[in-house]
């Protein structure tokens, strides 16, 4: 029995010798490769966005065959163009969930591994105060596009003072 070999490049030669003392040898070369290759760095947009166009920057390595892997990609859980060093998605939409990135880096051998990256595309907004009458403890207020469409699902904080230096008071509601 042979023991599983490491990491590596083995070799195994098998030498046979007829009756009259002639030998023959054979040999046999394979290389094992379990390490996957690994992301050295990784760039993305930032999050929170109004970009809708992101772009990505990387460096897949592998440990054993130098810089010698393949790049695939996602946006959403779909296969999005890419290259080995990097990728722009363009015409992205404003949305309250996240954008799901990922690139995975394979080997020769087959190993992978994948780094991810979240971020939001909001909409450029502009928040209107209404109906703000002194004395009374009610603060109401709307959220717009740029456009002047309502926007719901986000988040909005009132403060008191116009420095904005006072308590933070979540909106609750609508």
């Amino acid at each position: 029995t042979i023991p599983a070999p490491i990491d590596g490049t083995h070799l195994f030669t098998v030498v046979a010798v007829d009756r009259v003392g002639n030998p023959a040898a054979a040999t046999y070369e394979w290389r094992v490769d379990t390490s996957a290759p690994f992301f050295q760095s990784f760039m993305g947009p930032a999050d929170p966005t109004n970009q809708t166009t992101a772009s990505f920057a990387y460096t897949a390595t592998d440990p054993r065959d130098g810089d010698d892997v393949t790049v695939t990609c996602t946006l959403d859980g779909v296969g999005v163009a890419c290259t080995s060093t990097g990728a722009t998605i363009t015409g992205l939409a404003a949305r309250v969930s996240p954008y799901s990135f990922v690139a995975t880096a394979t080997d020769a051998a087959g190993n992978r591994s994948s780094v991810e990256h979240l971020w939001h595309v909001y909409e450029d907004t502009e928040v209107v105060a209404e109906r703000v009458v002194p004395g009374v403890s009610r603060l109401r207020a709307r959220l717009l596009s740029a456009s002047g469409v309502g926007l719901a699902g986000q988040l909005v904080s009132f403060s008191l003072g116009t420095s904005g230096s006072g308590a933070v008071v979540p909106c609750i509601g609508g």
